[in-house]
């Protein structure tokens, strides 16, 4: 701010001839608009020093303050004039060779500023050719200001060429201090503001040293020309003067020191104390290289090594590989060095090789200006704490365990009741079709008992007999509350009873026998069967046994390899050798054929003492 308004400030000077705003006194050179310009630009930069995201505005004008300086330093270089002196305003001064044109010395410390605004980083630190500029810019300011100070032209002033203006030196001593002073943690500032005896040096020596031989050789040359001491006394005065204000600043500044290292050995003692009272950690210092340099009483009672056995050795007789593991002891080191922190969980070894899980955090430790001066390293044992995560890993894992079974027997429950539902359905509708089917048996009765025909009177009971065939396959599975499946033994033994006294056998010399294995069908396969059994036995009933009174039926189902045989024989007068079952007009016959078919079997007739009617099929579709 002060050197954008020292610009604008000579500027406004030019614009309305005010001369006091020109030079800071009527005999001294006044500073020129182009100087005044490159202030502004200078100023404005400088105030981005602290800001990364100008680095843009900062370069560009830091090129025009090159720009013009060079453009100065050609002109003079070559003695040429290149149009830019007085440009803005017209500058009669009188006395030198190029009016308006900055001095010689003014115009070097423009172009040394200039390089260091452009190179100047916001985030880290300078190039070094950078901060050099800005010094050997403060010592020409610094030799001018002292040519002011004690009356020697030459030291700011180039004759014939116009000199530097005194407020021009302020300007440019103001600019390199914000250079220095832009980032406090680098450079001269980092160092001139620690709390360290470096620090404490600067600041008490530093203004002794620059002002002091000034102030005293001002006062030797000021009583030399009012007669107040010769050359001799004067010289022998500023001697002792410098002694003096040294000798005193030194003992000054040894006086602080001396109290800053008994607090610092004071508070490194406090420091020791309480780094040992934590017993719970393990802290290291470790050299550059990685060494142990230190420890605290936490890392001897953790890893159990007594100090000798440490101190001097690489940290790494602590450190386990593991399976997979990607990082090295001396990797570590390179991690917490380049990105300020290394942090690991792992396994360490104590003394005598046992292993413990521990959490490891090494941070580098770097002087003021950046050079790395060690590794503190903390080593946390986690072994309880592991042993709890998994054990409250485990304890979750057994709330998951007991919350999905809770889940599974709630879904167990609910089908449970479903299943439970669906079997009152289906014995419910298997109930229902039983009865409905027996209805129409019963119709189908009522209507054969009124006609009088005995043909009509046979099919009408032929069709009763298979209507009940299949409404006992209901029957059985309502009461076997089986739904999937049929017990055709139980259900052929039912049938062959049922349809001997549907076929009003009087006669008792007919007898019934049955041999059954036991068989299970679907649904689908037992109906065909028990059809296929209703028209065998009435088949055999109606004309096995035309005279005889007396004789034998025998209901056969057997299991043979893969397929079930199903079998009705009877000791009658046998079956026509004409008789074939394929080409008869008999629907018995006929419905015979279609659910052999269905069931994928084959129907055959035996012949012999009596006829013997089988049908085998597959045990599974």
């Amino acid at each position: 701010m002060f050197v954008v308004a020292l610009g604008a400030a000579v500027l406004f000077g030019w614009a309305t001839d005010i001369d006091a705003l020109l030079r800071v006194h009527p005999s001294f050179h006044a500073m020129n608009a182009n100087s005044a310009v490159l202030f502004v630009l200078l100023g404005i930069g400088l105030s981005t020093l602290h800001r990364g995201d100008r680095v843009g505005l900062r370069r560009a004008l830091a090129l025009g303050v090159v720009t013009v300086a060079t453009a100065t330093a050609v002109e003079y270089a070559f003695r040429v004039d290149l149009g830019i002196d007085q440009i803005l305003f017209d500058d009669a001064d009188i006395g030198t060779v190029a009016p308006g044109r900055m001095s010689p010395a003014t115009t070097l410390d423009f172009m040394l500023l200039g390089v260091a605004l452009f190179y100047w980083k916001s985030d880290a630190e300078s190039p070094r050719f950078a901060r050099s500029a800005v010094v050997l810019a403060l010592l020409v300011a610094f030799v001018a200001l002292t040519g002011y100070v004690f009356g020697a032209v030459s030291l700011y002033s180039l004759v014939p060429f116009s000199s530097t203006a005194l407020h021009s030196v302020f300007g440019f001593i103001a600019a390199c201090t914000a250079f220095f002073t832009a980032d406090p943690r680098r450079g001269f500032a980092s160092i001139a503001a620690a709390e360290t005896p470096a620090g404490i040096l600067v600041r008490r020596l530093l203004p002794a040293l620059v002002l002091g031989p000034i102030v005293l050789g001002w006062l030797r040359l000021t009583g030399e020309q009012h007669g107040l001491h010769d050359d001799k006394f004067g010289m022998a005065i500023l001697t002792v003067g410098d002694v003096v204000l040294l000798s005193t600043m030194l003992f000054l500044v040894a006086a602080r020191l001396h109290g800053s290292d008994e607090a610092l050995r004071t508070n490194e003692e406090r420091f020791r104390m309480m780094v040992d009272a934590i017993r719970d950690y393990a802290i290291f210092m470790l050299d550059v290289d990685g060494r142990v340099a230190n420890w605290n009483a936490g890392a001897e009672r953790l890893l159990e090594f007594e100090p000798a056995e440490v101190i001097g050795r690489h940290h790494s007789m602590f450190h386990v590989p593991l399976e997979g593991r990607e990082t090295s002891a001396s990797n570590d080191l390179e991690v917490a060095s380049r990105e300020g922190r290394f942090e690991d969980e792992g396994f360490r070894v104590r003394r005598g090789g046992g292993r413990f899980f521990a959490s490891v955090v090494i941070t580098p430790i770097r002087a003021s200006d950046g050079a790395l001066m060690g590794f503190a390293m903390v080593i946390a044992d986690l072994t309880e704490r592991k042993r709890a995560e998994s054990e409250h890993q485990e304890l979750m894992e057994q709330r998951k365990t007991t919350e999905l079974l809770r889940e599974l027997r709630a879904k167990q429950a609910s089908l449970s009741d479903s299943l439970k539902e669906r079997e009152v359905l289906l014995q419910e509708v298997h109930h229902r079709v039983k009865n409905n089917l027996q209805i129409i048996s019963s119709l189908v009765n009522m209507q054969r008992r009124q006609l009088h025909d005995d043909a009509a009177r046979d099919a009408l009971a032929e069709c009763k007999a298979r209507v009940e065939a299949i409404a006992l396959i209901h029957e059985e599975l309502y009461q076997t509350k089986d739904f999937a499946s049929v017990r055709l033994a139980q259900y052929v033994n039912r049938l062959a009873h049922n349809v001997f006294q549907t076929a009003e056998v009087s006669s008792p010399g007919l007898s019934l026998e049955v041999a059954l294995d036991e068989v299970a069908l679907p649904v689908g396969r037992a109906i065909p069967c028990g059809l296929v059994l209703n028209e065998l036995i009435t088949n055999a009933l109606k004309h096995a046994f035309p005279e005889r009174k007396h004789g034998v039926v025998r209901v056969e189902l057997r299991r043979a390899g893969a397929e079930l045989v199903l079998s009705v024989a009877d000791d009658g007068v046998g079956i026509p050798e004409a008789f074939d079952p394929g080409t008869s007009a008999s629907l018995g016959m006929q419905l015979v054929g279609m659910l052999s078919k269905q069931l994928g079997g084959r129907f055959d007739i035996v012949r012999g003492q009596g006829t013997l009617l089988r049908l085998t099929f597959p045990a599974e579709e």
